[in-house]
Formats: C-alpha cells, sequence, structure tokens
C-alpha cells in the first residue's frame, strides 16, 4: 500500500525513475528503500495516519490531517490575536500610568518645598511671623514645606490660592529684575495669578477651582486723574465660601513699592505724597479689620525670593517717626499675610455680607480709587449665589468707579483701548 506513494516520494524528489516503472533504468543516486519506507512511515505517523481508517485511501486521510492543521493554526491565529489586544490593553494602562506619574511630578513642582523655603539668611522676625500664620492655617507643628500638602489646608479653594500667590510672587520677584516701576512689577504679578488660577484645576481636580479677574483701572482715567485719586495700587477683594468665614468678602487695599537701589530690600519708605496728603494716610483710612478691610503695603525687590508685606496698623506713626520701616521685623510674606486674613475667623476681622455692602463700604471711603481691581472668589460660590455669575462682583465695582472717574459704562464701552477685565470661566 505504501509502494505507489513512495514512488510518488521519491518522483517528487526528482529521480530519473521511480521504482516500478515498467522500463527501470538505474537510480540517480543509491537509495534504500527499507530507509525510505520509515521516514514516510514516520511522516505518516506525524499526520495521524497510522491508525487511521485502513478503508480509506491516502488522499482522503491527508486531506483529513490538513484540516486538523487548519484547525491548529486557526487556534494558534485566535491566541495571538488575543495576546495583540492584550498587549494593546497593556500598552494603553502603561500610557495611563505614565501619565498619571507626569501629572504628579507637574503637581509635586507646582507646589514644591523649594518655592515657600526661607533663603538661610532670612531675618528672624519676618521668619517666625510667617511661619507662625502658617501654622495657623495648617497646623501647630507645621513646618513650611507642610504647606504643599492640600489636606492641611481647612479647604481646598484656600491652599489653591495660597500656591497661585506663591507664584505670582516668585513672578513679581523677576520683574523686579528688570528696569521697571511698581505698575508694571503689579501688571506682571496679576497676570501670573490670573494665570496660574486658570491653571490650577490641572493639580486640584473637581475642588478647589477659583476664579480670578482683573482690571487696570487707571488706563481708562486721565493721566492726571491717577496721582491725585489714587488710594492703592491694587483693591483685592477675596470672596465665596470656602474662602471668607462668616461673610461673603473682604478686601485688601495693597500699596506696591519697589525697593530703593542701594539700600536693605527690607526698608520699607512710605513717606510718598500724593495729591491728598501722604501715601500712608490714605491706606490707612481703608484700613478697617472689623468691616473686613485690610491696607498693607508689600515690596519688590530683586535681592529676594519672595515678597514682603506689612499691614498699615504695624508701622511706626510719630510725627518725629521717619516713614521708614524694617520688613525685617515687622513683616510677613504676601502669600500668609493674604490667606490668613482672608479665612481666619476672629472677632476682630468682620467680612462684607453681599456685594450692596461692599458698595456701600466704598462710597464711604469715595475719595480713595485703586489702580487695579481685582476679583478672587470660588467656583463654588458661583453655585450658591447668581450674584457672582460672570464675573459680576468685579463688573459691579468696576462701574462703581468709572463713574467716579467721570467714566460711564457706556463711555468706557465706546473707548479705542479695549478693557483690561481678564475674567473667565474655567469650564470653557
Amino acid at each position: 500500500m505504501q509502494e505507489p506513494f513512495i514512488n510518488s516520494v521519491l518522483s517528487s524528489l526528482g529521480f530519473r525513475r521511480a521504482v516500478g516503472d515498467q522500463n527501470p533504468e538505474p537510480l540517480a543516486t543509491d537509495v534504500d528503500l527499507s530507509d525510505l519506507t520509515k521516514v514516510v512511515s514516520t511522516l505518516m505517523s506525524d499526520l495521524n495516519l497510522r491508525e487511521a481508517d485502513p478503508s480509506k485511501d491516502l488522499p482522503t486521510r491527508l486531506k483529513a490531517g490538513l484540516r486538523d492543521c487548519r484547525k491548529a493554526v486557526a487556534s494558534l491565529l485566535s491566541e495571538l490575536k488575543t495576546a495583540k489586544r492584550d498587549l494593546s490593553e497593556s500598552r494603553e494602562e502603561n500610557k495611563r500610568l505614565q501619565a498619571e506619574a507626569r501629572m504628579r511630578q507637574d503637581r509635586q513642582d507646582w507646589c514644591s518645598p523649594a518655592l515657600v523655603e526661607f533663603p538661610p539668611e532670612t531675618p528672624k522676625g519676618i521668619y517666625e511671623t510667617t511661619l507662625k500664620v502658617l501654622r495657623g492655617l495648617i497646623g501647630g507643628s507645621a513646618s513650611l514645606s507642610d504647606a504643599s500638602n492640600a489636606d492641611r489646608f481647612p479647604v481646598a479653594e484656600i491652599w489653591t490660592l495660597y500656591w497661585c500667590l506663591v507664584h505670582a510672587s516668585h513672578a513679581a520677584v523677576k520683574a523686579a529684575t528688570v528696569a521697571r516701576d511698581e505698575n508694571g512689577i503689579s501688571r506682571d504679578f496679576l497676570a501670573k495669578l490670573e494665570s496660574e488660577t486658570r491653571t490650577s484645576p490641572i493639580f486640584t481636580g473637581d475642588g478647589g477651582k477659583l476664579q480670578v479677574a482683573y482690571n487696570a483701572i487707571f488706563e481708562q482715567s486721565e493721566p492726571g486723574m491717577k496721582e491725585a485719586a489714587v488710594g492703592a495700587d491694587i483693591l483685592l477683594i477675596v470672596a465665596g465660601q470656602g474662602l471668607v468665614p462668616n461673610g461673603f468678602a473682604r478686601l485688601f487695599w495693597i500699596q506696591a513699592k519697589k525697593a530703593r537701589s542701594g539700600q536693605s530690600p527690607f526698608t520699607l519708605n512710605y513717606a510718598q505724597e500724593n495729591g491728598d496728603g501722604l501715601q500712608v494716610d490714605a491706606l490707612s483710612k481703608v484700613h478697617e479689620p472689623s468691616k473686613g478691610a485690610f491696607g498693607l503695603y508689600m515690596q519688590y525687590s530683586k535681592d529676594l525670593p519672595y515678597v514682603p508685606s506689612v499691614l498699615v496698623g504695624r508701622l511706626p506713626r510719630g510725627k518725629q517717626q521717619p516713614l521708614t520701616a524694617k520688613l525685617s521685623d515687622l513683616g510677613i510674606r504676601l502669600p500668609e499675610l493674604l490667606v490668613g486674613h482672608a479665612i481666619v475667623a476672629s472677632e476682630k476681622f468682620g467680612a462684607f455680607a453681599d456685594t450692596s455692602e461692599i458698595l456701600a463700604y466704598l462710597d464711604d471711603v469715595a475719595e480713595k480709587k485703586p489702580l487695579f481691581i481685582v476679583s478672587v472668589t470660588a467656583e463654588r460660590a458661583m453655585e450658591l449665589s447668581q450674584e457672582l455669575a460672570g464675573n459680576q462682583l468685579l463688573s459691579t465695582v468696576t462701574d462703581h468707579y468709572l463713574q467716579r472717574f467721570g467714566l460711564s459704562p457706556e463711555r468706557e464701552n465706546d473707548r479705542e483701548t479695549p478693557s483690561q477685565d481678564r475674567g473667565m470661566d474655567f469650564d470653557r
């Protein structure tokens, strides 16, 4: 039964005559037929043909073996497809893990302890005051590096505001290294504060979202009006649930100074006059902590990696007293001062209940006008008060001052210079 098959194999191997030909001729090579029979038998065994039904001819059994091979190949292809799918899923998971790792690293960089650590040569006074206020925010035994931990802050919005102010302060320090006046540095400070609050949701997730909007109102007044009317460089309004306890908003009148060349970066000179007298007097008149309004100085310097500040109420004011102060003794770092006084719950510190109370207060101090108006609001406040929708708080206060400058909102809209209103909605 195997001989025809053997003949066929020999022929396919290229021998000139196969065994069993009618006209046999010598083979082209010596072949041991018994050995070849063993090879074929082994081949048939590998194809599962040895135990096959002897009633079936060899082609039928070969077809059956090929079907089995095809099934085996199909099974292997299916396993390969599964393996490819698993590999693809594994790659996607790897990408996700890498993205999470980058996000963790970016967050660590954004709130790095190195950004808030003081240099070794920092004066004891400003260091201890800053640390004391920070511990009031995050815990009595905290260190400066603990500010990186959002869980140590009362709410996520406060942590976000703190770190946005840290980054804004670094931007001001950078701006102070070039030849700029206080207004130019303040612009960089506010622009950075705005941009950081816009990107902060990347690091805070669903919690801790803030809105910042500001208006460079002095650009909408005549130059001669600026010096005489200004009560402070910046009016910062901090508002919203989660930021201000037992109320709606607190106000910060901030006078920016640039350290004088040749003097200590901690030496604050506050003998500046405006059209109505001393600048410090104007700032003192709006400093009413019991109502929720605070007046303060901050000083930019290219020689310090942070912005020192001081409440106007702490400055010496005797008649024979030179109008200078050592921020190394009296000062506190700006983020700690602003955040600490924005959120502290104290019988000494009040808060404005709503926008109407803010406007009534601004009417009482009508002659004191800011160069910049800034509003910082917790996003959760948007859900609780329609009054804040679309940065209505900033718009309302801005319109109030436009009228004080003799510019109606309609006239302001007709000006060639576009409004500097930079409010933004983080959901867009």
